[in-house]
């Protein structure tokens, strides 16, 4: 099981935010899934 210090460790804490704010919205695993992949592709060029 993963504690909050091993994910505070493994999420820098833009991401860790990003995350807290899709929890908090109605978007399901699958569109936030969706919205990762797409967006790291832009950021890895």
């Amino acid at each position: 099981m993963t504690t909050k210090e091993d994910r505070d460790q493994f999420l820098p804490e833009e991401w860790l935010e990003l995350v807290k704010e899709a929890m908090k919205s109605n978007i399901t695993k699958e569109e936030f899934n969706r919205f990762l992949e797409e967006n790291s592709k832009i950021y890895k060029g």
